[in-house]
């Protein structure tokens, strides 16, 4: 917006100063024009450094303009909000690249991530990927112990009748195993 406005050279700190002395060492003379044209040139420096901080105070939330509303310096405010905020979206862009690179299996967390309205930290995603990581861990750990349990060896032989009844398979098994045998 500051390009579009032509106040985007008031933040260049490559600007040269006005200067406030129009008087020339070699000359000692000054000459009415050109301290119009610096008084011109001082006006509106000044009238662009004023839009400038306002339109930057602007774009701030409440809460961010309560606290540089003293800064008149549009310098200043661009370099604080700069130095506070420009880490702040490098980080949000490593933590999105870091979470579209996750393994397929992981796909149900990344969407889950992607989608909620909270901005997470790099911190804050490597804590939640190693807390999901080792439940994963622990969950395999947890279906292999309990398939290992869950298996029976042999069975009981029992059957219970629907009328609450034990019925015995063991001679019923023999019997069918004798009579499958003397067929053939």
């Amino acid at each position: 917006m500051l390009h579009v406005l032509k106040l985007a050279y008031v933040l260049d700190t490559k600007v040269a100063p006005i200067p406030t002395d129009p008087i020339h060492e070699a000359v000692k003379t000054v000459n009415p024009s050109t301290i119009s044209d610096l008084e011109k040139q001082r006006t509106l420096r000044r009238e662009s450094e004023e839009l400038c901080v306002g339109h930057n105070k602007n774009a701030l939330s409440d809460r961010l303009y309560d606290i540089f509303v003293s800064v008149k310096d549009p310098r200043e405010l661009w370099s604080a909000l700069e130095l506070k905020y420009k880490a702040h979206e490098e980080e949000l862009f490593h933590v999105g690249v870091t979470i579209t690179k996750l393994a397929p299996s992981w796909k149900d967390f990344s969407n889950r991530m992607m989608h909620k309205s909270k901005d997470y930290s790099l911190d804050d995603l490597m804590k939640y990927l190693r807390i999901k990581e080792e439940t994963h861990i622990r969950e395999k750990h947890v279906k292999v112990e309990s398939s290992v349990y869950h298996v029976s060896v042999g069975g009981s032989g029992h059957k219970i009748k629907p009328g609450g009844q034990k019925k015995e398979l063991g001679t019923q098994k023999t019997k069918l195993q004798q009579t499958k045998s003397s067929e053939s």
